[in-house]
């Protein structure tokens, strides 16, 4: 894998076909991405007030923490504004709208290790996304909203982009998550599939600023990094789909993904919600 920052526009084709074969890539000051830091954290200082978002874990009780996340990142994936700077960033990176399928626009805050750690504010194991979602078109876009460090970021574990490691993605079940959260806010059934071995090799830490864009790979191997600073993480998550990457037959590949159904109803058309189980 190698770790691109390039200042010039890729097509969506050329970005595609890098990023499907394992490249990491990080585009410098993108203004939709400087306007969605902006607007996110604008957002999150309301919802924290009078606490600084990412020092609120100390001052909030765990309850009164996840009640105000769950109203931030309601209100983050409701509000139009967000929708439109994305629209703007599909622009940009040169994918038609009416191509772009979308999963929920995801703002995500993770607090150090010793933080307050709920359902919607907590870290991610090891994984790769499409042990869930199976479509192996997925592209993520990531972005911190605050700066980060090297041990406050999200990590890949490249070595493993060809190379398989165990896991139980054949027993995790989507149905059985949202059955399990319908029933009970505090569901124990585990967010993702989980790993049965350690990770080993290489690990790359991912370094950006607010601003700008990185993307890589559902396929990839990735985990998120905390540590006992007292800060939390404050960044972005948005995954697309370009049906014409899976019209000309553009995919990932899959060295371990058992997961027993494509859950392509994910992911919905950004102009018009149409699911892209409805369209393949």
């Amino acid at each position: 894998m190698s770790f691109i920052s390039h200042p010039a526009i890729l097509s969506a084709e050329a970005r595609a076909r890098l990023l499907l074969k394992g490249e990491l890539l990080v585009q410098r000051q993108v203004q939709p991405m400087l306007d969605l830091c902006e607007y996110a954290l604008n957002l999150s200082k309301t919802v924290f007030q009078p606490f600084e978002p990412e020092y609120a874990h100390q001052c909030l009780s765990i309850t009164e923490y996840s009640n105000r996340i769950t109203l931030l990142c309601k209100a983050f994936s409701n509000e139009k504004r967000v929708r439109q700077i994305l629209a703007h960033l599909l622009d940009v990176l040169g994918i038609e709208k009416s191509d772009a399928f979308c999963d929920r626009f995801v703002l995500r805050i993770v607090p150090p290790e010793g933080g307050h750690q709920t359902d919607r504010a907590k870290k991610l194991w090891a994984h790769r996304d499409t042990w869930c979602s199976n479509v192996y078109q997925q592209i993520n876009l990531w972005a911190p909203i605050c700066p980060i460090s090297r041990t406050r970021t999200i990590t890949l574990f490249p070595d493993y982009w060809l190379k398989p490691i165990a896991n139980n993605s054949e027993d995790w079940d989507i149905a059985e998550l949202r059955r399990s959260r319908h029933c009970n806010n505090k569901s124990q059934y585990p967010t993702i599939p989980s790993l049965l071995e350690e990770t080993r090799g290489v690990r790359v830490s991912v370094i950006a600023e607010p601003g700008d864009m990185v993307a890589f790979s559902g396929t990839h191997l990735h985990e998120s990094t905390v540590d006992d600073s007292l800060r939390a993480r404050i960044s972005f998550d948005f995954r697309v789909v370009n049906l014409r990457d899976m019209q000309s037959g553009l995919s990932a590949p899959n060295c371990d993904g058992r997961a027993k159904n494509v859950n392509s109803d994910w992911f919905c058309r950004f102009t018009d919600n149409t699911s892209l189980l409805e369209v393949l």
